[in-house]
């Protein structure tokens, strides 16, 4: 169990780099509302008492083609976008680590969820068919030679809510393909 200790330990890592470049992001973009809050008022003062230099804060007083002056529109969107970005990676990361490990056989495969992994993986006794293959991999799950230990067959994928919802609807079309009744 050392390799999921170590995968949850490298997640965690990374949440917390994430937190620390949300707290950077929001940083910033809160200074570029002040700062724009301080434009419109034509407050100078404001913006020195922020740390501005002169040279930044008559580079921020200077108008644009279109006439408008500070941090453009654009700029704060996409600082909103990137702090959007970033929360979300979190939350989906927090789920993940959250989740419970899933093992589920179906008809002529096994399915797992590998938290500590990070992986969603479909387990075949052999090689599946050329029509089962070519739906796993358009569907984003591909076959790694690295673990097929046995004979056995295995495709996967990283584990997220996207391919977790996949995995699902595979589920249910591969139950449909491998069973006997349709290999017949």
């Amino acid at each position: 169990m050392a390799v999921d200790s170590d995968v949850s330990c490298a997640v965690a890592t990374e949440i917390a780099t994430l937190r620390d470049k949300l707290g950077t992001l929001e940083g910033h973009h809160e200074q570029m509302q002040r700062a724009n809050g301080h434009i419109r008022r034509n407050s100078r003062a404001g913006l020195k008492s922020m740390g501005y230099s002169s040279e930044a804060i008559d580079t921020l007083f200077k108008q644009d083609s279109d006439g408008r002056n500070g941090y453009a529109r654009y700029e704060l969107d996409s600082s909103f976008a990137s702090i959007c970005r970033v929360r979300v990676r979190i939350a989906e990361l927090e789920r993940i680590v959250a989740r419970e490990a899933v093992a589920a056989n179906g008809d002529g495969y096994e399915y797992r969820e590998e938290v500590g992994a990070r992986r969603v993986s479909f387990v075949f006794p052999a090689k599946p068919a050329e029509e089962v293959r070519s739906l796993l991999k358009r569907h984003g799950f591909r076959w790694t030679p690295g673990r097929n230990d046995y004979g056995r067959s295995v495709y996967v994928a990283e584990l997220s809510q996207a391919a977790i919802s996949t995995a699902r609807w595979l589920r249910r079309h591969l139950d449909d393909m491998c069973s006997p009744a349709a290999l017949a």
